[in-house]
């Protein structure tokens, strides 16, 4: 390969054949997918080494690091966002009880002053 551009031009076919094979869903995101049925297997008595096995014969290969790592990433994205969070706000708090403020304060301001020396109620 003596042209550069013949070389440049090869290089480039190959980084474009790699980004087509790329292009679906990443590992993680099938595995999310199948995650419900992965953790009925497990309830049902399905050992690790069954899952890896299954789950590469449908062409998500893993390996049993991989896995053990993918599902306590999964219990944990799924236990800090629980599945209807998106579709309820979170509750509105009241707003605190307004504490007279000093003579000639704006109104509804803190007056800082009067509680900067009391000994803290713990």
């Amino acid at each position: 390969m003596s042209n550069p551009d013949t070389w440049q031009q090869q290089v480039a076919g190959q980084l474009r054949q790699l980004a087509a094979e790329q292009a679906g869903p990443s590992k993680a995101a099938r595995f999310r997918a199948l995650f419900p049925d992965i953790e009925d297997a497990m309830r049902r008595g399905c050992s690790q080494r069954e899952l890896i096995a299954t789950l590469a014969g449908s062409g998500l290969t893993m390996t049993l690091d991989e896995l053990r790592n993918a599902l306590y990433r999964e219990r944990k994205r799924r236990k800090a966002r629980p599945p209807d969070a998106a579709t309820h706000p979170p509750p509105r708090l009241a707003p605190p009880p307004a504490t007279p403020a000093a003579p000639g304060a704006p109104p509804g301001s803190f007056d800082w002053q009067r509680h900067r020396d009391k000994k803290p109620n713990w």
